[in-house]
């Protein structure tokens, strides 16, 4: 039904119109990043500037066995900034922040110890991650180290 038809001439303004979505709208999907000691992998659904997703992450521990940690998140990305929240139980949440664009998420955590640590990610694959899981502990290699 045309504009026209509804009783108003073509001229009028529309009343609803809804923006196009760009791609610089919507993250990557999945992110792989980490350390010389740990990879980390986020997968990211996103509805606006709502994301929901998983983060997987394996850490090599000093005694050289793996420590795989896994947990869902709901969360927040609006202007370049991005919030995860975890659920802990209880009531409680625990809060991962940082910046992130169609190319680089740079999140900040708390540390066991009171520190800060900082994880770059890129967009990646799970055989990416799987691969860089492999890596971890062989001093051979340096996949890890390339977030």
């Amino acid at each position: 039904m045309s504009a026209t038809a509804c009783g108003q001439d073509d001229g009028a303004p529309q009343i609803w119109t809804e923006p196009p979505r760009t791609h610089s709208d919507t993250l990557p999907r999945s992110w792989v990043g980490g350390a010389s000691d740990e990879v980390v992998l986020i997968q990211i659904t996103q509805d606006g500037t709502k994301i929901t997703g998983t983060l997987n992450g394996t850490e090599l521990e000093g005694n050289g066995r793996l420590d795989v940690d896994q947990g869902a998140f709901t969360g927040t990305t609006q202007n370049g900034a991005i919030t995860l929240l975890f659920e802990t139980g209880l009531g409680t949440q625990r809060s991962i922040s940082g910046t992130v664009t169609s190319t680089e998420m740079v999140l900040n955590h708390a540390t066991k110890s009171g520190g800060m640590e900082t994880y770059t990610l890129r967009p990646g694959t799970i055989d990416e991650y799987n691969a860089r899981v492999a890596d971890l502990g062989n001093p051979n290699s340096n996949s890890a180290l390339n977030s």
